[in-house]
């Protein structure tokens, strides 16, 4: 069963963003369903937006929350776009959800505004419900508080925690995913609380393309509760993504799986930091996640402007990597230095 495919804001790629027509071109397109944002206006209408401010889509100042809805509709949201979309007005919740009908899944992110985060959980779930789409809708959130409101108010309501720092808040103990609504024996969340069985995970799903290609996010369904995974990593699938929220949570591992292609990468162990061999040749350390290599002439010559410093105080300076995500850099400083390594004259002991 290959994952679903959901249209972020829409079909944005073709159509502004978060209007009906960029919902209706998404169901056109064959998406499986799409995501939108609400936020809760003045005078307390829901509208769908992503941004607060109005200054970007419109031309005209204003922030959404400090404005009344009759205002809000007499903005043009559709001309930033293109001339062949003027007049386009920002959509009420419930019209969106109007449109979710004909899709098989509609994921709400809550956009909270200060005193606003428990009304906007109780007014969307109210929504939700009165549209009968309980069985169809995620509501997700990059606020955690939010999404335990929304288990305390409709526990079989379907969740998505959202993040976009994957080291820190992707990885976590079985005890922060229950409390946002997970069984501790859910199979998922051993998943997402073991960097070691993220790439099993991966391999339970297709690649599926986006929609959205100029903000080439896509949303992973990966089981039946708050199992989903927003990227923002654009041309990545899954299995892709998963590998980088596991490197990324780990300098080292990152590190060596950039040098793969080198050769085989081993890392040791020294007085708090890591050393890197690469064939058996020791060639590179890891002090205080960053990548530091052993200067060579050979690496000098082919290399004149990367910068040196010790990775430690009182070493000699050795080449500072700092781009480690340029593979090609990488390893071809990493096959340079082995060699001059290797073919250095060995040190012999006194007789």
């Amino acid at each position: 069963m290959r994952p679903l495919i959901i249209a972020h804001r829409g079909a944005s790629h073709l159509a502004p963003e978060n209007t009906l027509t960029a919902f209706r071109l998404a169901k056109t397109l064959g998406a499986d369903g799409f995501e939108c944002d609400v936020q809760i206006t003045r005078d307390r209408h829901l509208v769908v937006a992503h941004d607060y401010l109005t200054d970007l889509k419109t031309g005209v100042h204003g922030n959404i929350p400090d404005m009344d809805f009759d205002d809000l509709r007499q903005l043009d949201f559709g001309k930033w776009k293109s001339p062949e979309f003027a007049g386009e007005k920002i959509p009420t919740l419930e019209e969106v959800l109007e449109v979710a009908q004909d899709f098989k899944m509609v994921h709400i992110e809550l956009k909270p505004y200060f005193d606003r985060d428990e009304e906007i959980v109780d007014r969307v779930i109210d929504a939700v419900l009165d549209a009968g789409l309980e069985e169809k809708a995620v509501l997700t959130s990059f606020e955690y508080g939010t999404l335990r409101r929304v288990k305390e108010r409709m526990p079989q309501m379907a969740t998505c925690a959202m993040t976009l720092s994957p080291e820190s808040q992707l990885i976590q103990p079985a005890t922060f995913w229950e409390k946002l609504g997970l069984k501790k024996t859910d199979p998922l969340v051993e998943k997402l609380s073991s960097p070691q069985a993220l790439s099993e995970a991966a391999a339970l799903l297709e690649d599926p393309s986006s929609l959205d290609e100029e903000n080439s996010v896509l949303i992973y369904y990966l089981k039946d509760r708050l199992d989903f995974l927003y990227s923002i990593f654009p041309g990545m699938n899954l299995a892709e993504i998963l590998q980088q929220y596991y490197y990324q949570t780990d300098f080292v591992n990152y590190v060596a799986e950039q040098l793969r292609e080198a050769g085989t990468i081993r890392s040791r162990k020294m007085f708090g930091e890591y050393g890197l061999y690469c064939d058996d040749v020791f060639f590179a350390v890891i002090c205080d996640d960053q990548f530091f290599v052993k200067v060579t002439p050979q690496g000098e010559a082919a290399f004149p402007d990367l910068p040196k410093a010790p990775p430690y105080e009182g070493a000699k300076d050795s080449f500072l990597v700092e781009d480690v995500e340029n593979r090609k850099l990488m390893t071809e400083l990493t096959r340079i230095t082995c060699e001059a390594l290797k073919s250095k004259p060995q040190k012999t002991g006194r007789k």
